[in-house]
């Protein structure tokens, strides 16, 4: 089993300590995404005898769903700093969105043609990429240094996060169990849960070292090519 890096229940208590130091704020901003999301949606089934809107509809979906989670992956990274979330920070990374909607593609198509292969590899896939947004945002990477750098910092810590993936899923299926109202307590709890667990693999992941080459010793005379 890989290396334990990551404290999950110190995650989850994270994510509780956090929504509650700003209830008021995620809950708007869950409502404020949900309907945002829900839009497109509602509209194309009202015209679902409309291929062409049905389309239209699909696609716009589509770019707001990535801009939620753009919006949402800057928003936890400042909490996460200690600054205080504002509901103008929703467009506070309007210029990675591009690059961000790249990767997200492509992230997709990993992980679907993961699940094609067989289930395992989807899931495996799904969690070795899951911080290019991230890391994207944090260090202004590009598309393919964020998954390659997600891929990185997540070995010796994929059961880990295998893990608090999972408990993050019952949260929100018991937020959405009580009659879906938890569920805006729960997401809360599940990001900030996720971008603590993306900081604390971030700073103990392995570092690749340059070897150095050795000099004389202080005094002697370097040796001469043969």
């Amino acid at each position: 089993m890989d290396e334990e890096r990551l404290d999950i229940g110190g995650a989850i208590r994270y994510g509780w300590r956090t929504m509650v130091d700003n209830m008021l704020f995620f809950v708007v901003l869950a409502l404020i995404f949900f309907v945002a999301s829900g839009v497109f949606s509602s509209i194309s089934g009202v015209f679902a005898k409309y291929p062409a809107i049905t389309i239209i509809c699909g696609l716009l979906g589509f770019f707001v769903g990535v801009y939620i989670h753009l919006a949402t992956v800057y928003i936890t990274l400042k909490v996460y700093k200690g600054e205080k979330p504002e509901f103008a920070d929703i467009f506070g990374a309007n210029r990675f969105y591009w690059r961000f909607l790249l990767a997200d593609l492509l992230y997709g198509l990993i992980v679907m043609i993961g699940f094609i292969l067989c289930i395992i590899p989807g899931i495996y896939l799904l969690i070795k990429y899951h911080f290019y947004g991230y890391i994207m945002i944090e260090q202004d990477a590009g598309v393919m240094d964020s998954l390659k750098l997600s891929w990185d910092i997540t070995k010796g810590a994929w059961w880990d996060l295998f893990l608090l993936f999972i408990l993050c899923w019952l949260i929100m299926l018991a937020g959405f169990i009580l009659c879906g109202v938890g569920a805006l307590f729960a997401w809360p709890i599940v990001i900030m849960a996720i971008v603590y667990a993306y900081k604390r693999i971030l700073d103990t992941a392995p570092r690749a070292t340059t070897p150095v080459e050795m000099g004389p010793p202080p005094g002697m005379p370097p040796v001469p090519p043969a």
